[in-house]
């Protein structure tokens, strides 16, 4: 059986992963994990972890910090396990005239 991780879920529950999130209130969070302060290596066993998402959760922190957050992704990944990660595209905010700010 494959073991995945969403990783920041926040509302976007997923049926067939781990669910993690930082905030303990949301509903079907099936662990709450202040990362990088907590780390992955304290739930989940290194090299057990088949795959990974990770969707606009990266970009929420300061680079150093993202590292160590792919670090513990590294760490708990199995040899051959995968890594989904989404952060937003600001070239195509920037440049979408139906999202931009106008400045003055």
């Amino acid at each position: 059986m494959n073991k995945k991780l969403n990783v920041g879920c926040g509302t976007d529950y997923r049926e067939g992963y781990i669910n993690i999130d930082g905030s303990s209130t949301l509903k079907n969070v099936d662990i709450t994990l202040s990362m990088p302060k907590e780390k992955l290596t304290n739930k989940f066993e290194k090299n057990s972890i088949d795959f990974i998402l990770c969707n606009d959760f990266l970009e929420h922190h300061f680079h150093f910090k993202a590292i160590e957050i792919l670090e513990e992704f590294v760490s708990v990944l199995k040899v051959g396990g995968q890594l989904e990660n989404r952060v937003p595209d600001s070239k195509y905010i920037i440049l979408n005239p139906l999202l931009s700010i106008q400045c003055h």
